[in-house]
């Protein structure tokens, strides 16, 4: 990936996802604000098992894994935890903030943003959820139990990013293949009309 074509964030040490063992205080999560024809947001319920507030909603997304872009990470997520599939190069980036937890692991987040001409699809789940369901921007917002996540999305201005068609749902999780070349994307496309389709909601460069 050309280092020339990557734009500078200063609030993250890396694109990439810090490797856990050199860098085991650092941690870069990807979430996907995903909105339906009626301006409804999808939310996920935890299930109950999970290590990190059990049963609670929250907005599809995970951890980058190394190498990956926020665009890539926000597709596969998605798909993933949803069985929808959106290809990564439309994800806007909406949002990125940062918070420090309790245990001094500096926490990134990137929230990605898709308004999709969809209507209230029953998403395809993974075993880390137990239930999915489509709420109203302002009553989804309070829903969401991670207080930082409410906080960060609360105020975004949706209306201002365009409504996309280019979705896809899969069957099962399983049908998502994971490699960025699957998406009939080069690297050096990728980053490209990630320049042009994002640059406006980018934050300042350092």
């Amino acid at each position: 990936m050309s280092e020339l074509l990557l734009p500078r964030y200063p609030d993250f040490v890396a694109e990439a996802r810090p490797n856990p063992i050199t860098s085991p205080k650092i941690t870069h999560c990807v979430k996907v604000l995903l909105l339906n024809r009626y301006n409804e947001a999808l939310l996920i319920r935890r299930a109950d098992n999970d290590p990190n507030r059990p049963g609670t909603w929250d907005l599809p997304g995970g951890g980058k894994d190394l190498g990956e872009t926020v665009w890539q990470t926000g597709g596969r997520e998605l798909g993933e935890e949803t069985g929808i599939f959106v290809p990564p190069y439309e994800l806007h980036r909406a949002k990125d903030f940062t918070y420090m937890a309790k245990d001094g692991r500096r926490n990134d987040r990137t929230i990605m943003l898709y308004r999709a001409d969809i209507g209230r699809v029953e998403p395809v789940l993974s075993h880390e959820h137990q239930d999915a369901k489509w709420e109203s921007f302002a009553e989804a917002v309070p829903m969401i139990g991670h207080g930082a996540i409410r906080a960060a999305i609360a105020n975004i201005d949706f209306s201002c990013f365009p409504i996309g068609d280019n979705v896809t749902l899969l069957r099962s999780p399983a049908e998502l293949a994971f490699d960025p070349t699957a998406y009939g994307l080069t690297e050096r496309r990728h980053d490209a009309d990630v320049l042009q389709m994002q640059q406006p909601y980018l934050p300042a460069a350092a």
